[in-house]
């Protein structure tokens, strides 16, 4: 994961207790997470994951401003 502000623990969360789950097309799902503590606008963390015969893998995780 090349987001240095992104840590495993937090990325875990989200996937564990998401706030949101907003199915995309392509068997991609964002998972979203709040974090208040972070010094950055964007709180949100948005992981996104790709499922291909019933296993799902991480693309990529950052944090965003807003859920959409």
């Amino acid at each position: 994961m090349d987001h240095p502000d992104v840590l495993e623990d937090e990325v875990k969360l989200s996937l564990e207790k998401p706030l949101k789950i907003v199915d995309m097309t392509n068997n991609k799902y964002f998972y979203y997470q709040y974090f208040k503590y972070k010094k950055s606008p964007a709180k949100f963390l948005k992981t996104i994951v790709r499922y291909l015969n019933d296993e799902g893998f991480v693309i990529t995780s950052h944090f965003v401003k807003d859920m959409r």
